[in-house]
């Protein structure tokens, strides 16, 4: 059995804030049905609203968009659905994200395809980071620096042959026993102040939102042993959990990594880059730094486990 667990990912940055918008809830089940997913869970707060999706997670504040979606989902379609209710001119930013997949020839689209689409209403450029014969993500990237003084930092750590503790951990017969039970409560102790919405799939797979005021941490585990991943990202990564890193880590012994921190260029959101760690049995095997034309840094680096 396998699944496509590798996820694409939009993120949309509005000029100003559109609250009405936040609360349309018919616009953002149009824009995930859009992809072919379905909503499954909801949780907000005051700043933000976090929807748990079949497959993956969206997130919706008053200015910005996110949107992560894995399997044979069509991503790029819910961007045309965005465009439904939000003018094109209203957008001040837009990212587009695919990593390399396990089972490409089971996409509908490809990257290239995905930025023809985009190109015809945002004049943007594409990037790929990492070695085209190695762990690496194309990002499509529109739009011009923000003028104002806001600060914003992404952590990304997209894990690929995950070790058998995480697998047991997130299977239909295993979860529950008291070793996988205290694992999970362990990878989960640096959250445990924030508003927790998980499910568990049948007969593997799992995915979780974990909101905080305007903060969120989402991740996704397909623990098929044909394809086993795990997608873990989170926002203000410089100014909340230091280690994370190496407990994510710690916790999945993944073989690959591919971890990418992208923030703002403000003094305080660049602190991100520099706190990037390499825990002890992992190797780097690719390394780079970027600066977007629209005011984001983006650096990422490779591991192998030793």
């Amino acid at each position: 059995m396998w699944f496509e667990g590798i996820e694409k990912k939009l993120e949309i940055v509005l000029q100003s804030s559109h609250r009405a918008l936040r609360q349309n809830k018919t616009c953002w089940q149009d824009v995930v049905r859009a992809c072919g997913a379905k909503i499954i869970g909801y949780t907000t707060t005051k700043e933000m609203d976090a929807y748990l999706l079949s497959e993956s997670s969206l997130f919706v504040w008053d200015d910005r968009i996110l949107m992560i979606t894995c399997g044979k989902t069509r991503l790029i379609d819910s961007v045309f659905s965005v465009l439904k209710y939000v003018p094109s001119q209203k957008i001040l930013q837009l990212f587009y994200e695919r990593k390399n997949l396990m089972f490409p020839k089971e996409q509908c689209s490809d990257f290239e395809a995905d930025v023809a689409k985009l190109s015809e209403v945002f004049p943007g450029k594409s990037f790929r980071f990492g070695a085209a014969n190695a762990e690496h993500i194309h990002v499509f990237v529109y739009g011009e620096p923000i003028k104002n003084s806001a600060q914003d930092s992404t952590l990304q750590i997209l894990m690929s042959n995950v070790g058998n503790r995480a697998t047991v951990a997130f299977s239909k017969n295993t979860k529950s026993t008291e070793a996988s039970i205290s694992w999970r409560q362990e990878l989960f102790k640096p959250f445990f102040e924030m508003i927790k919405e998980e499910f568990y799939f049948s007969p593997q797979g799992y995915s979780c939102n974990f909101v905080q005021k305007d903060q969120y941490m989402t991740m996704h585990v397909s623990p098929q042993s044909e394809s086993s991943y795990t997608s873990f990202e989170m926002n203000l990564v410089h100014t909340t959990k230091k280690n994370i890193i190496k407990t994510v880590l710690q916790s999945f012994e993944p073989q690959n990594v591919f971890m990418a921190v992208t923030t703002t260029l403000d003094s305080i959101s660049m602190i991100a880059h520099e706190q990037i760690c390499v825990p002890q049995g992992y190797k780097i095997v690719g390394r780079g730094m970027y600066e977007f034309e629209n005011g984001y840094m983006l650096t990422y680096i490779n591991l192998i486990q030793l």
